[in-house]
Order: C-alpha cells, then structure tokens, then sequence
C-alpha cells in the first residue's frame, strides 16, 4: 500500500498538512479532532470515499456510542469535524469495526 502511495518504505513519525496529498494517490490528509487531537481523515473526492477512524455516528448500538462519548479526548471539536468530512454521496470506511 506504502509503495503505491509513492513510498518506497513505512517512514514512521511523519506529519502530514491539513489538506495535504498522500503520495501519488487521490486521497488528502484532513485534520479531524474528535477521538484524539490529532485525527486526521483520508479523503478522495475523486473516488468519493472517505477514510476516518472514529467516526461511526447513527452506525452503532447504544453502548457504543456511550463509550465513545467518554473516550473521545477532543469532543469540543466533534460537531465541527463531522461538519467538515461529512459529505453527501460519500462511501465511508472506518478504522474501528462497525458494533
């Protein structure tokens, strides 16, 4: 995956910009606080997908959504966030199994 997104090897520890392109792909880096400060979203409106690890709103059974309400380390910044990367006619995936 590394290799098709332009990197000959995983380089871990880099920063990636708010908006930035990930390699040669389609998809951009967006900084989306909520779980953790520093989440960020993987978007492609060329594909029309979104990659984003913690945000799995009216897609999880109660409890769920109890938890994450008190795990989230950012939720000031949650309803901004879900404003920015929630986009009509987008597929989503999720980093976290849908419960």
């Amino acid at each position: 995956m590394f290799k098709k997104s332009g990197y000959p090897i995983w380089r871990f520890g880099g920063f990636v910009q708010d908006n930035e392109q990930i390699g040669n792909t389609e998809f951009r880096a967006v900084h989306a606080p909520g779980h953790t400060t520093g989440n960020i979203s993987l978007i492609s409106t060329h594909y029309k997908t979104i990659i984003t690890g913690w945000w799995i709103e009216g897609k999880y059974k109660p409890l769920v959504g109890l938890v994450q309400r008190i795990a989230d380390e950012d939720r000031k910044d949650y309803p901004t966030t879900i404003a920015r990367i929630k986009k009509p006619g987008f597929k989503y995936y999720y980093y976290h199994p849908n419960i």
